[in-house]
């Protein structure tokens, strides 16, 4: 390892860039960040082990950029970027070679929930009740299926 760079952001994301010298094999040295990994992971929170922690290989020059756009308005870039992030990324990471497949600028669709703890009392429910519910039905979208013969 040369150096390690990280970044981390308000919204409680966070990256870490490690530098490899050029003669390491890449393999090997991804099976060693890796292993670091595991070691910490007993210190993280629930929820990071919960969204998983990703390792992955790249080389320090980006290849290509593809940009989705549509003349229809009712495609929005919200719309846009999660039809990339379900149907196009993945099948992107599929192709041999491809080391990092990201959807920048992305936007997600969100929901907010305002609680009133008055009427949740009504229904013999706690703001924790609410929020358990919540994350057992909190998911990740399924994977959509892509036909290449349309």
């Amino acid at each position: 390892m040369l150096y390690m760079e990280s970044n981390s952001s308000n919204s409680g994301g966070f990256s870490a860039t490690v530098t490899f010298d050029v003669s390491a094999d890449p393999d090997l040295a991804a099976v060693e960040i890796q292993n670091r990994v595991k070691l910490a992971e007993s210190r993280l929170p629930a929820e990071v082990i919960q969204n998983g922690i990703s390792v992955e290989k790249q080389a320090p020059s980006q290849l290509m950029t593809i940009c989705l756009t549509s003349s229809d308005p009712k495609f929005d870039e919200i719309y846009l970027s999660n039809f990339a992030t379900i149907n196009v990324l993945d099948l992107l990471r599929r192709i041999p070679g491809v080391g990092r497949v990201s959807n920048i600028g992305s936007r997600y669709y969100a929901m907010q929930i305002w609680a009133m703890p008055d009427k949740l009392a009504n229904f013999g429910l706690t703001v924790q009740d609410l929020q358990n519910a919540l994350k057992t039905r909190t998911v990740s979208p399924p994977p959509v299926s892509w036909d290449s013969s349309r």
